[in-house]
């Protein structure tokens, strides 16, 4: 693994402070000066803690190893510090937790065993320097395994960062799809039952082509209309958009209309007070009655009627869309439609219903909670 500069800086100054370390616990040490052997068995110490990150056991052995070698063959300085870093970095970086501990501590009982053996059988014990070594590599231990607990807090939180951040991207893809599928599937089907009907009274009836034509233009219009303001809030730009702090009647009865110039007939009543509600919940309620009246014109039939209810409570709203048509077919009851009516009810805490009306027919019925409002005059 090639390093970068900064952590080659640290590498080096770690290990020129080990050496000093070694250098300084040599001159007030007994024993003999240091050998060619001595200054090899050293230096390989020193150098394997450059590989600590990468293989935390194998530089742990390595450097226990020169310890133990240095004990015996009674050199001055211990070669200790190379150790003690090993241990630090054996719990920091060891792969897993519970071992890298096994590892730091049973190191540590052999290095600490060979020193106390050694200096008993030299008759030169001296509990204070053992106390001291101890010390050290409970305090690397202690220090490292800290280290490695918020490391993994980091890694966490981080994980959980991007975790929401892929939910919340994946929402707003749903929530654009919806979208889409709303302009595009109810524009396209008013501009084909219009084309349709051009195309087939062109001949007899000019005029009343060139009525439908102009609403087949309409339709694509008003889709070019709500796919730049989709766009523009992809975009971020601040731009203001339409609101809706009431029910939407008026943007329901011009749905009405539009459907009724298409070629369906449609009603469209109200049950109980209106209630102020929050812009986005009117924009959901206009949305399930457009796909629900998109869904009649696609698959009801030619002669087909709906009707179109508003049931206000104190709490709730109830949407009902039925129609006379061919009844539940394949595509009525299983398409994305229905899939997006249902995501956008269930995120105000809503339900929605949808099969064979009572009287033939299909029937979608939405309810949605309400947050407290005032009655409208």
């Amino acid at each position: 693994m090639a390093y970068g500069r900064r952590q080659l800086i640290v590498d080096i100054g770690l290990l020129g402070m080990a050496a000093l370390f070694d250098v300084g616990v040599a001159s007030n040490s007994l024993g003999r000066d240091l050998d060619p052997v001595g200054l090899v068995l050293w230096a390989v110490a020193l150098a394997a803690l450059l590989w600590r990150r990468q293989f935390p056991a194998v530089v742990l052995a390595v450097t226990a190893g020169g310890t133990i070698a240095f004990i015996v063959a009674d050199y001055r300085a211990v070669n200790v510090f190379p150790f003690i870093i090993a241990t630090f970095g054996v719990v920091v970086y060891g792969q897993v937790r519970r071992r890298a501990r096994l590892a730091a501590v049973g190191a540590a009982i052999a290095v600490l065993a060979a020193f106390t053996v050694a200096d008993v059988v030299r008759d030169i014990f001296e509990a204070e320097e053992l106390v001291r070594n101890a010390l050290l590599l409970v305090g690397a231990g202690v220090l490292g395994d800290t280290i490695r607990s918020r490391n993994a807090l980091a890694r966490a939180e981080v994980a959980a960062v991007q975790r929401q951040a892929r939910e919340a991207v994946g929402a707003e893809r749903l929530r654009i799809a919806r979208e889409l599928h709303d302009i595009v599937a109810h524009s396209v089907t008013v501009m084909t039952v219009q084309i349709g009907g051009a195309r087939l009274t062109v001949g007899d009836d000019p005029e009343r082509a060139r009525e439908a034509l102009g609403e087949a233009e309409l339709a694509g219009r008003n889709a070019m209309r709500e796919l730049r303001r989709m766009l523009t809030v992809l975009r971020g730009v601040d731009e203001t958009a339409p609101t809706y702090s009431h029910l939407p009647r008026a943007r329901l009865e011009s749905l009405v209309d539009e459907m009724g110039r298409a070629g369906l007939d449609v009603t469209l009543g109200t049950a109980g007070s209106t209630k102020q509600v929050s812009e986005a919940l009117a924009a959901t309620m206009y949305r399930v009655v457009q796909e629900a009246l998109t869904n009649v014109a696609k698959h009801a039939g030619a002669e087909a009627t709906a009707d179109v209810i508003l049931t206000w409570t104190d709490d709730s709203v109830r949407i009902e869309v039925t129609d006379n048509g061919q009844g539940a077919g394949p595509r009525r009851a299983g398409g994305f439609g229905l899939v997006g009516m249902r995501e956008r009810v269930e995120l105000f805490g809503g339900s929605l219903d949808h099969g064979v009306g009572p009287n033939g027919g299909f029937r979608v019925a939405a309810v949605l909670p309400l947050n407290p409002g005032t009655e409208l005059q």
